[in-house]
């Protein structure tokens, strides 16, 4: 099996930014048993202010927020961010944001795009009951949550995947070496 046949989670905080840039790029090298989401409590924006910041429970679809996004008064704010684009892309990608802890999919390799994630995403791992006694392989990559920033990461990942898959099926004995090439 190559790394083609993997299960692939890519998290971050909001399953927005950087965990859907990376969701977008990997679906573009047909990477197909792909899937993506968040850590947070709640799906969050910024907003106009720093205090207002757009908020919708996971779940929410993305095209009801690019609707939302066009329908507000903020509306130049949003497009000017790149925030309405990004939650355009985001609703081409798959349909809403999911929370990583109310999955039950197992994965071969989980992509966290932040060190507060990665810790979440293990917390969450090890509270879980195992179902199935198959490894999982978490990796972070620490990635800024901003639009250029979760190109580069998404690209990251996307290097990450390659050299995995240069090791062939032995890929999970070889860690140390796929780490030491990135």
């Amino acid at each position: 099996p190559s790394v083609l046949d993997k299960r692939i989670a890519l998290v971050c905080a909001s399953n927005m930014n950087r965990s859907m840039e990376g969701h977008a790029v990997l679906q573009q090298h047909l990477y197909p048993q792909l899937f993506s989401y968040g850590t947070n409590g709640r799906v969050k924006l910024p907003g106009p202010t720093m205090d207002q910041p757009v908020v919708y429970p996971f779940g929410t679809h993305y095209a009801k927020m690019a609707d939302d996004l066009r329908s507000s008064p903020d509306v130049e704010y949003f497009k000017s961010k790149g925030l309405l684009q990004l939650v355009e892309r985001n609703s081409k990608v798959k349909a809403s944001p999911e929370r990583f802890h109310n999955t039950q999919n197992q994965f071969d390799i989980i992509l966290c795009f932040e060190e507060r994630v990665y810790d979440i995403v293990l917390d969450v791992l090890n509270e879980r009951p195992a179902l199935s006694g198959e490894p999982v392989h978490v990796f972070n990559l620490n990635v800024s949550d901003t639009r250029e920033m979760a190109v580069v990461g998404a690209e990251d990942a996307h290097t990450l995947m390659m050299l995995i898959k240069t090791k062939g099926e032995s890929w999970a004995e070889k860690i140390d070496e796929i780490l030491d090439d990135f």
